[in-house]
């Protein structure tokens, strides 16, 4: 019985898996001169963690993106500054959908670390009220950005 039960647990513990964070390049994408800023949250199965973020990040700033291929389209008589981190999260983001995407989602951003946290927003005004009220307690990497992608889990 005594070795049944220890089988059992064993075996129980076996199948609970360590729920391991998602990996993004996390861009803003702000437009100069405004408080204008969009987010992506650029993952991929190919980038399985921090360090390979890293790596592809530092590809990215010669522009040769491997693993987050993105186009990021002009727009005409304006300018908009790019800025990336690597970051890790127990948030699932839907796929980017680039230039094109209809920004439903407004989220504050905050990238502490490699720790990021993204909290939606109904409205741009309240994501901003928001992220004042909070500055102090944010990290230089805290914005409001409008976003095409959803939130579809969050690990526990």
């Amino acid at each position: 019985m005594r070795r049944c039960l220890v089988g059992f647990f064993s075996s129980c513990l076996s199948l609970v898996a360590v729920a391991e964070p998602y990996v993004y390049v996390v861009g803003k994408f702000q437009l100069q001169g405004t408080s204008y800023a969009q987010a992506a949250f650029l993952g991929s199965k190919k980038m399985k963690d921090y360090a390979a973020c890293e790596e592809e990040l530092k590809k990215g700033r010669r522009g040769q993106w491997d693993k987050v291929y993105h186009v990021l389209r002009p727009v005409r008589g304006a300018s908009y500054t790019a800025d990336y981190r690597c970051a890790m999260s127990d948030q699932q983001f839907s796929h980017w959908r680039g230039a094109g995407g209809r920004m439903r989602y407004v989220y504050l951003v905050d990238v502490a670390g490699d720790q990021l946290v993204a909290t939606e927003h109904s409205a741009l005004g309240k994501c901003t009220k928001a992220l004042r009220e909070a500055k102090a307690k944010l990290s230089s990497f805290a914005f409001c950005g409008q976003s095409s992608q959803q939130v579809l889990e969050t690990k526990k």
